[in-house]
């Protein structure tokens, strides 16, 4: 008994750890929510090692590649524009894959996805109160914003029917709903049960009209562009599919696109930029500064975190450029070697075998791997934490329970 209850209490510890570091991953746009959240990060790390010795964990291929390229780029730091504020940079990326490992080795890949979609809900019902209630968002969620954005934020939804749910910014409302869209999503193909599966499918419609209205309309393309993947891999006739998909647009098509929920604001959003010469809101510009600044610095670049200092912008949004910029050519590889490793393995692994931890991590790094030309995923350290909380998640059970078989025979 003894035994088993200590295998219980870890099992809460883990997944409170899990819950907690989430919770300071969502509620990032609240620091009412998330106290001190930089001693947390700090805290967790150091936990996350200290847990390491103790049970002697051992380096996997891929903590060895992504934090010995870590350390290798916080050495090439030294040659930056501000070494101090690079090395920094570097040195949350190390913090948040540590604390996305601690979490992954040592919780379920069920359980953490639980708490995925929990706190996506949660952003989901927070935008679609924006939208509904508003009187309601502005006297619940937004005093729990930092203050200097609540004017921004009623503004935008009152002229141009942009939401921000819980966030200082669409872009991240809008990558919280598509992560929920597409666990979501992977869930409904492999559940077996008609009711859940029906729960599911709903629950992919209310994300994926949830990036509507964000406006955001990278996330919302590249939410569809997986969707559709996902339900085109789905088991069943593949001519029906298509049929069915025909079907869809067919009715699209009559109903009009106008008049889907959210995407009045999209169509706007581009009748602007259409109006003003440019589809791509002033980002072309940039990207041409971007290269600018890499044939200055091609191999090094100008230092983690160095954007504005390249370009005259502090943000650029396309990791692919970002990251040169930043690290050079020479960096660029080291920072991607990882990332290419587990790409890799995954697809390997569905040859092998598909589930919902196989296929989360499948999509979402297409996911990552789309939005990086239109926005910077990538290129954000705290991005790093939910990329490899989902890709590294594994299901842990099994073991446990072989462990407590093998007890019960003792």
């Amino acid at each position: 008994m003894n035994y088993r209850f200590h295998i219980s209490i870890s099992k809460i510890f883990y997944v409170i750890v899990a819950f907690l570091s989430c919770w300071y991953f969502y509620f990032a746009s609240s620091f009412k929510l998330r106290p001190y959240p930089s001693l947390f990060w700090i805290a967790m790390a150091a936990l996350s090692i200290l847990m390491a010795f103790i049970h002697r964990t051992r380096l996997n291929k891929i903590d060895i590649a992504y934090l010995l390229g870590m350390i290798f780029l916080i050495g090439l730091s030294l040659s930056s524009v501000n070494p101090i504020a690079s090395i920094g940079v570097l040195g949350n990326y190390i913090i948040y894959y540590l604390v996305a490992r601690f979490i992954t080795k040592n919780c379920d890949g069920e359980k953490i996805h639980s708490i995925i979609l929990f706190f996506s809900i949660i952003h989901l019902v927070c935008l679609y109160m924006q939208v509904l209630f508003p009187d309601l968002y502005t006297r619940v969620v937004l005093p729990l914003l930092p203050d200097s954005i609540h004017t921004e934020v009623i503004e935008q939804m009152n002229w141009n029917k942009a939401y921000y749910g819980f966030s200082m910014q669409t872009s991240m409302c809008a990558m919280y709903l598509s992560i929920g869209a597409v666990l979501s999503a992977v869930r409904a193909k492999n559940e077996q049960k008609t009711t859940k599966k029906m729960f599911y499918i709903i629950l992919v419609a209310l994300f994926l009209m949830g990036t509507f209205f964000t406006q955001r309309r990278g996330s919302s393309a590249a939410a569809l562009v997986i969707i559709a993947l996902i339900y085109m891999r789905t088991k069943g006739n593949k001519i029906s599919k298509i049929l069915f998909g025909i079907a869809i647009v067919v009715m699209i098509a009559v109903i009009g696109i106008q008049n889907i929920p959210g995407m009045s604001g999209i169509i706007n959003k581009m009748s602007k930029f259409a109006s003003s010469g440019s589809l791509m809101n002033g980002r072309d510009v940039f990207f041409g500064r971007a290269v600018h600044a890499i044939m200055q610095k091609p191999l090094f670049g100008w230092g983690a975190g160095q954007v504005e200092a390249a370009i005259g912008y502090a943000w650029l949004e396309n990791s692919f450029l970002s990251i040169l910029v930043q690290l050079g050519v020479i960096g660029f590889v080291i920072f991607y070697f990882p990332l290419v490793k587990l790409m890799k393995n995954v697809i390997v692994n569905e040859r092998v075998k598909t589930d919902n931890i196989i296929d989360f991590s499948f999509y979402i790094q297409i996911l990552f791997l789309i939005m990086s030309f239109i926005e910077n995923y990538y290129g954000e350290a705290q991005h790093i934490f939910i990329f490899f909380v989902i890709v590294l998640a594994q299901r842990r059970y099994v073991n446990t329970n072989i462990m407590e078989s093998k007890y019960e025979n003792e």
